[in-house]
């Protein structure tokens, strides 16, 4: 498209009509269509430096990437759906030139746009409770396989007011053994959990949470469990994209669950917001029989 003096102006993800494609079952298909809209490429355009492309990327992918999460796009689909926006920003230029003056070719700038996504997707983290964020340090380097204790120790001593005690207690690591710690998995979660009731809530145990009710009762598990702690939504649908991307290419089981929420997190949105107005009506009808 470039070739031919066109430039993208618009994308626009549709999802796709059947979740029962021959291709997309048991893998990681994207589940929506990618629609670019072009037009002739600016007389006027003019070049810039890569830094200044960097530049740019960053201030305009977190608002697609923002939009996109609300709509529900599935984890698999976020990240060829920031190509066109990306790209975008790439063709508006005439040229983007990198360090050594050579003009950036295609692939590298699709390169610039992963690394920024990673940014926008890594940057909610900074208001994450510390043993969520000590779990996903941990999580990127060592999944749910066992870690050296003093590694653990080590990502404890860089937030300054953790120990691996204290994550212990919290529910998120196996107690220490042989020197060895790891992540608890879903199928070691109690069953009869609460947000409310826990008296050390994280973001990540939530999560594992969600992802075991979502597993075992679809949707609905999900939303239930959800309203409990509906302050957190936001930021359980955030790590959740951000999980996915850590898993993406070296879990793809754990991918894929999380790709299953993600795309259902519109429909949960829903059930919690349905549930929150019934509670209302229940209790202003009690209020009005008294």
């Amino acid at each position: 498209m470039l070739a031919a003096d066109l430039r993208v102006v618009a994308t626009w993800p549709i999802h796709a009509t059947s979740s029962s494609r021959q291709i997309g079952q048991g893998t990681n298909a994207l589940a929506s269509y990618m629609i670019l809209v072009c037009r002739p490429k600016s007389r006027t355009a003019q070049a810039v430096s890569l830094g200044e492309y960097r530049s740019a990327l960053r201030a305009e992918l977190p608002r697609h990437v923002k939009d996109l999460q609300r709509a529900g796009l599935g984890g698999v689909d976020l990240g060829p759906s920031m190509i066109g926006p990306g790209i975008e920003v790439y063709c508006r230029y005439s040229r983007v030139f990198d360090a050594t003056g050579s003009p950036l070719t295609v692939g590298a700038a699709l390169g610039e746009i992963s690394t920024v996504l990673g940014e926008v997707l890594d940057d909610f983290a900074g208001d994450l409770d510390e043993p969520t964020r000590w779990a996903m340090r941990w999580f990127a380097d060592h999944g749910f396989d066992d870690g050296p204790l003093d590694h653990a120790e080590r990502l404890c001593l860089q937030s300054g007011r953790l120990s691996v005690e204290e994550l212990r207690r919290t529910g998120i690591i196996v107690a220490p053994r042989d020197k060895q710690v790891r992540l608890v998995t879903r199928d070691q979660l109690p069953e009869r959990w609460s947000p409310v009731a826990d008296r050390t809530p994280t973001v990540w145990e939530l999560l594992q949470h969600v992802l075991r009710r979502f597993a075992a009762d679809s949707d609905g598990g999900a939303a239930a469990l959800l309203r409990e702690r509906r302050a957190a939504m936001a930021d359980v649908q955030e790590l959740a994209y951000w999980l996915f991307r850590a898993a993406e290419r070296t879990r793809t089981e754990e991918a894929r669950q999380i790709d299953r929420l993600l795309t259902s997190w519109p429909a949960i949105e829903e059930l919690v917001a349905k549930a929150e107005v019934t509670a209302a009506e229940q209790l202003t009808l009690g209020t009005v029989a008294e």
